[in-house]
Formats: structure tokens, C-alpha cells, sequence
């Protein structure tokens, strides 16, 4: 369903420009003319320090302890055309990461029950002057979008293979500069059931049997800039300077992808190559403020949830190769921010 309606109002917003589809896909798989988009599978995303920030803005506190941080990790399976979708081949293994610092805003309902929250954009400028944290501890400010391909092969539930590992060559890499909600993060902590649900609630497919989940549904809408841009996958056009625009949904459990067990931040693979520094499902205990607990968006300081988005890029006047500039939807992320949630008070896990 999220992912239906991703694709559709990423390929309406592509058709309905004025401007000629100008753009030959020539990266593995390619050539593919009249290139307009990719189209990614559903993904993950870890709101470190998330379900804490939520409850520090309950409490009253403000500045970094109710900031926090997330991850996202998407592979990319297709290409969208003004013809429709083109197949990528599976070993070319495309993939997206982002990463980014945010706050919450707005937080109303019960603690027990049902409850929404808003989130914002944290600055470099807001992240200095707000110091130390209990939300985001000693973790650096985190602003990056990356589309890689090639490398080590990427695998959902493991975690591994993203963000540029085992040689992988950089597509695409940008900076966000805004964030604004589309709608509310509802969470409903007297819903709970097994945090894996893919594919099909059944025996031998919950690869978590120790987790569950509070029932949580949110969506988004994020801009940005492309700060590098590799022209061998365009047909030489360049997209350095170029806006883009994200817009995602977001909801545990997961019924479309495995939860990854670990998440790379920036370079970092913590998703089974050496310690994770921040951990997901699989990776197990709440330590450094990173675990979700045996209730996803209750009982952990984090929360991990399943996303799908469409990202569309807006080619800037004088950086494409040919002079009549085209909108180009590029990916959609499954991921990107917010995910929300409650520390439930003595929750109890669904028999």
C-alpha cells in the first residue's frame, strides 16, 4: 500500500513537468532513456535516542535531550521511465542511506494509548549550542543522503552491504536542509504483536521471536541539496546543486521487509563486520541508547520501523547537459525520519 503510493505520486509529480525527460540511465543496467526515477524496495530506519526524546519533550525538558538521530538503508530494485518500470539486475545491487539529526516539536495523547508527535530538522548551528545530551550522548552531528552501487552485497536483514562497503562507487550524495511533517506519528501502545511480521505472520518467518512492537504509522516530507553527483550514471548530465525533495511513510511491525539487525553509520557497517556502534533488532540490548527493547516503541530508548518514500529531484537551471532542465525523481528511501513513539509504563508484550 505505502509502496503503491509512493511510486504513483512520484511518477505523476515526473510526468506532470513541463519539462522533457532529457536523461539516459547509463549505470549497470542501463542504457534506459527517458529516465525519470528509481524505484527502491521497502527499507529500514533506527531512530536512535528516539523513544527517550519523546519522553524527555513529556517531561518538559527541551534543547539536545529531545533531539535524536536517524538511519535509513533501502535497496534499489527498478528504474522509472516515462514508459513505465525498467527492472535493475539484482547483482548490480543499488542502495540508499540517509542520515540525519532531528528534534521533537510537538507530542499529543496519552503516554498509554493512543498518541502523535511531530518532529523537526536539527541544524549544525541548533546541534552545537544545544551541548551534551541524554537523548543523543556523545554521537556527532549526522546529515548525509548517499545512493551507492556494486560493493559487498547488500542483505535487509542482516544489515550488511550498505553505504559503500567492499568497493562500492558513490551515485549520488547529498545534504538535507528541511523537514517538515505531512501528517502526525500516531503510535498505539495497546496494539501490540511480533515486530517481524514479513512475510506472512506464520511459523519459522518471525526471524525475531523476542521482540514485539507497539502499533506505530507516521509520514513526512524532507528537502535537500546534491553535493556530488557521478555523471557516468547519467549520460554525463550533472546534478551538483540540484534540489530534492523526500516524501515518506513509516510503520512497525514490518509486513514488507525484514528488520535489519544493524545499521552502518556513515562508513561504518554495524550491521555484523566488527562491534556495532548503534544497534538494531538484532543486535540486541538497549546499550549507548541505542536498543528498542524487547517492545519496539515502548520499553527502549530507540525505535526501528519500515519505511517507504519516493524522492524527487528538481534539476537546477544550467546543470543538466542539455539546456531545458527536467525534474528527475530519483529514489525512494525507505526511510528517512521520525517513527514514533512512547515509553509505555509497565507494558506488557501480546500473548
Amino acid at each position: 500500500m505505502f509502496r503503491s503510493l509512493a511510486l504513483a505520486a512520484a511518477v505523476a509529480l515526473a510526468l506532470g513537468s513541463t519539462a522533457k525527460a532529457d536523461i539516459v540511465f547509463t549505470g549497470p543496467g542501463g542504457p534506459i532513456p527517458n529516465f525519470v526515477g528509481f524505484d527502491p524496495g521497502p527499507g529500514n530506519t533506527l531512530n536512535v535516542g528516539g523513544v527517550q526524546a519523546v519522553q524527555n519533550f513529556i517531561n518538559g525538558q527541551s534543547g539536545s535531550n529531545v533531539m535524536f538521530q536517524s538511519y535509513s538503508q533501502a535497496q534499489i530494485v527498478g528504474a522509472i521511465t516515462t514508459n513505465g518500470l525498467v527492472s535493475l539486475p539484482s547483482g548490480a545491487d543499488y542502495t540508499a542511506v540517509l542520515g540525519a539529526t532531528e528534534r521533537v516539536t510537538s507530542v499529543t495523547g496519552s503516554a498509554v494509548g493512543n498518541a502523535s508527535a511531530t518532529f523537526g530538522f536539527v541544524t549544525p548551528a541548533q546541534y552545537a549550542a544545544a551541548g551534551s545530551s541524554t537523548s543523543l550522548g556523545a554521537n556527532p552531528y549526522v546529515n548525509y543522503f548517499e545512493i551507492w552501487q556494486g560493493g559487498t552485497a547488500s542483505n535487509n536483514l542482516s544489515g550488511a552491504g550498505f553505504n559503500g562497503q567492499g568497493g562500492a562507487t558513490l551515485v549520488l550524495a547529498g545534504i538535507l536542509t528541511d523537514l517538515t511533517t505531512t501528517s502526525n506519528f500516531t503510535s498505539n501502545s495497546n496494539t501490540i504483536g511480533a515486530l517481524d511480521q514479513f512475510p506472512t505472520p506464520a511459523p519459522g518467518d518471525n526471524n525475531y521471536p523476542g521482540n514485539n512492537s507497539i502499533l506505530l504509522n507516521g509520514g513526512f516530507t524532507v528537502s535537500g541539496t546534491i553535493t556530488a553527483a557521478n555523471p557516468a550514471f547519467f549520460g554525463g548530465a550533472n546534478l551538483i546543486g540540484s534540489a530534492f525533495n523526500i516524501t515518506s511513510n513509516v510503520a512497525a511491525p514490518f509486513a514488507q521487509v525484514n528488520p535489519s539487525a544493524g545499521f552502518l553509520i556513515g562508513t561504518t557497517n554495524t550491521g555484523g563486520v566488527g562491534a556495532p556502534t548503534t544497534s538494531g533488532v538484532g543486535n540486541g540490548a538497549n546499550g549507548a541508547g541505542a536498543g528498542i527493547g524487547t517492545i519496539n516503541g515502548s520499553n527502549g530508548q530507540s525505535v526501528q520501523v519500515q519505511n517507504d518514500s519516493s524522492v524527487t529531484f528538481q534539476v537546477a537551471p544550467g546543470t543538466n547537459s542539455t539546456p531545458e532542465p527536467a525534474t528527475l525523481v530519483v529514489f525512494g528511501l525507505r526511510g528517512g525520519m521520525g517513527g514514533l513513539v512512547y515509553r509505555r509504563r509497565n507494558a506488557k508484550a501480546a500473548a
